[in-house]
């Protein structure tokens, strides 16, 4: 993750099944959504995205991906990616995820969706008049916490909302 490259790292030329694009590409991504994704469904990444270039082909170069950026909209315009997933930095979550809605796309935003009440309200209107599905990331979801908190939601119909508040980090 933390290699230069003085010329960029080749690319896959058979996408494959690959349809999904990644947009941050730091630790998490690397070693959890990348990971994860391929662990249970096979080489469905098909681009990623970071501001640092490095770190997208690094990413690219270890995942065997087909497409490494540092500009999102190669990765929100590219017609072979349907799915986007948001790891980039924490402010610029919804940016990008409002982005990728406006295009139907369908979007798992890690945690915080959100920082500010605007970009709330703005998210909250792109997923009204979007196709694109929308998923919210909890980075420990078999936690007892995250177990208790499917729980209630599977039980619940409707809309719901969750407040929490973490002490520490």
């Amino acid at each position: 993750m933390e290699r230069r490259y003085s010329k960029l790292p080749e690319l896959r030329h058979d996408p494959g099944q690959r349809h999904v694009g990644l947009i941050g590409c730091g630790k998490f991504a690397y070693a959890q959504i990348a990971y994860f994704l391929r662990k249970n469904y096979g080489d469905v990444v098909y681009g990623a995205m970071d501001v640092d270039r490095d770190r997208a082909a690094s990413l690219a170069s270890a995942y065997g991906l087909v497409l490494h950026t540092d500009d999102a909209f190669a990765i929100l315009d590219h017609p072979a990616i349907d799915t986007i997933f948001v790891a980039s930095n924490h402010a610029s979550h919804a940016e990008y995820a409002i982005e990728a809605l406006a295009r139907g796309k369908t979007v798992h935003i890690e945690k915080p969706h959100v920082v500010t009440e605007d970009q709330l309200g703005r998210l909250c209107a792109a997923m009204e008049s979007s196709g694109g599905r929308v998923a919210l990331g909890f980075n420990r979801p078999s936690s007892r916490i995250g177990r208790e908190i499917q729980a209630a939601l599977a039980s619940q119909s409707g809309p719901a909302m969750l407040n929490w508040f973490v002490a520490g980090h």
